[in-house]
């Protein structure tokens, strides 16, 4: 943004140049009340001066004029300008990405003007490219987005690459839709093998390759298989999102050739956060609390109960009964073809005993068989960062704790992060920069995943309308 308004600027100082150049008798000068004050030519002066860089290259467009008139010019292909002034008054230097500064008008007919690098405004304009060097996006002959750290920790997620969604063109993700952890792989040039692994970007922090692919415990396959994975989560979900400083995503071939085929897939850089140079000890302190709900639930149909619909009574009617009873033979399904619900009796399932009833109990619908097993999930994150610099050097440490309570109820994860980095001028030409990240992630209980019947989702497709979830809430935490 800064360096938007500051190319708007420029226009608009050389379009209004280029309307006082018209005239060859009078420069019109703005004053700094609201009157405009005409000054003549003989009361002018001729000045000429070079402009350069720190290492002495010539600046070519430099934008130079008398500070509150519209007197201008430019710099010229090897850095000289010329321009009639007052006799008194202050020259103006500007140029884009380079901090603007002041001359007063002296009685030398030549000037030599150094300018510097706005290194707050450089931030904006350089990305992270392969091996963390960097580079001015302008430069780049490839596809390249940069994503900035708020995009990550505001309104945030159990897994900061969730937060991408949406933000990159062609950007898709794989993700095992099985937990809190949910391993999640980010795809920028389409799927190119049936290996679900062979298709992740790669993903580097602070030029260190890192894994990215899905992980799971046990059986890999979770349709109908002997036993049900449970997703562990993968490297990128150990990445903490308060450390991220920005995220560039590299799609070209060009970009990410220095990693070779690992980065045949593009490439995604994470740069972490570090201490600022010249800057005293700071304290950052941030408290998180997210909260996960269920947006939309399947229409299920709640006039019917369990059955096949082919179990009739004596009468020709269908009938309901858990195990065999004196109504006939066991009609227990995972099915919804059974009675309608209008007020009948039958023997039905009896949570005291953990078998059919001996009596016949209501044949009705409950509104929870469902929705009543699934809670509200949280997770509160708090973070505590501290931060120092001088000339030679800067340091940055880290601490994050988190605590998530899944959905799903005894679900959950707890997490902790630890993350250094500094760097240090020992001499000239020698820096050293050094980095350590310590994440542990601990659970209990996590979701198994997959379709069959050792699943609770497997037991929530087909459960029925007659079923109470409380019957069943004792076999679980709270």
């Amino acid at each position: 943004m800064k360096r938007n308004l500051r190319s708007v600027a420029h226009f608009l100082k050389m379009m209004v140049f280029a309307t006082a150049s018209l005239s060859s008798t009078y420069i019109w000068a703005f004053s700094t009340d609201s009157h405009s004050i005409v000054l003549l030519q003989n009361d002018s002066r001729i000045i000429k001066g070079k402009v350069v860089d720190r290492n002495n290259q010539p600046l070519v467009g430099v934008t130079v004029y008398v500070q509150d008139t519209a007197i201008g010019t430019e710099t010229n292909e090897v850095g000289l300008f010329e321009l009639e002034t007052p006799t008194n008054g202050i020259l103006v230097f500007s140029y884009l990405g380079y901090a603007d500064i002041t001359h007063t008008i002296t009685s030398n007919d030549f000037i030599n003007i150094t300018l510097t690098e706005d290194e707050e405004g450089q931030l904006d304009e350089l990305v992270i490219t392969a091996l963390g060097i960097k580079r001015e996006e302008k430069q780049l002959g490839y596809s390249q987005q940069k994503l900035s750290g708020e995009t990550f920790t505001d309104a945030r997620s159990n897994n900061w690459v969730d937060n991408m969604k949406g933000k990159v063109p062609g950007m898709t993700f794989t993700s095992s839709s099985s937990g809190p952890m949910n391993s999640t792989q980010v795809v920028l040039r389409g799927n190119r093998s049936v290996n679900t692994n062979a298709n992740g970007a790669l993903i580097v922090v602070d030029g260190i390759p890192i894994n990215s692919g899905m992980s799971s415990s046990g059986e890999g396959n979770g349709y109908l298989s002997s036993d049900s994975p449970v997703d562990f989560g993968n490297g990128m979900s150990d990445i903490n999102p308060e450390d991220i400083e920005s995220v560039t995503v590299l799609k070209g071939a060009g970009a990410t050739a220095l990693y070779g085929s690992r980065a045949a897939n593009g490439a995604i850089m994470i740069t972490t956060k570090s201490g600022k140079k010249n800057q005293g000890l700071g304290i950052t302190f941030n408290s998180n609390l997210s909260v996960d709900v269920i947006q939309r639930w399947p229409d299920w149909q709640t006039q019917y109960g369990s059955g096949t619909g082919k179990a009739f009574d004596r009468n020709g009617n269908l009938y309901y009964s858990y195990q065999a009873s004196e109504d006939g033979a066991a009609t227990q399904s995972n099915l919804g073809f059974g009675p309608r619900f209008n007020g009948q009796n039958y023997f039905q399932y009896d949570p005291a005993t953990g078998t059919m009833g001996t009596e016949r109990t209501p044949w009705r619908n409950y509104d929870n068989a469902r929705k009543g097993f699934w809670k509200t999930g949280t997770t509160l994150t708090n973070s505590l960062s501290f931060g120092a610099g001088n000339d030679k050097g800067s340091m940055r440490a880290s601490v994050t704790y988190s605590d998530n309570q899944w959905i799903m109820p005894n679900t959950g994860f707890e997490r902790v992060a630890i993350s250094t980095k500094g760097d240090y001028q020992i001499a000239k030409g020698i820096k050293l920069n050094s980095a350590l990240n310590f994440y542990n992630r601990s659970s209990d209980n996590l979701p198994s995943t997959g379709y069959n019947n050792h699943t609770i989702s497997y037991f929530m497709i087909l459960t029925n309308a007659n079923n109470n979830i409380d019957w069943y809430r004792k076999i679980w935490l709270d």
